[in-house]
């Protein structure tokens, strides 16, 4: 075979949570970290 793999993704990212939420916002898109908090009776807390 003389295609070797391809890295999918880099699975190291150094920012913080805030960062990673600023930049999705500024690109418009609206950060979710978890969503089922609800749906097993816990409040879920946000940035």
């Amino acid at each position: 075979d003389n295609h070797p793999e391809l890295e999918q993704f880099s699975p190291h990212d150094d920012r913080r949570p805030e960062a990673v939420a600023a930049a999705l916002t500024a690109q418009g898109l609206q950060p979710v970290w978890k969503d089922w908090d609800s749906y097993l009776g816990r409040a879920s807390q946000r940035l």
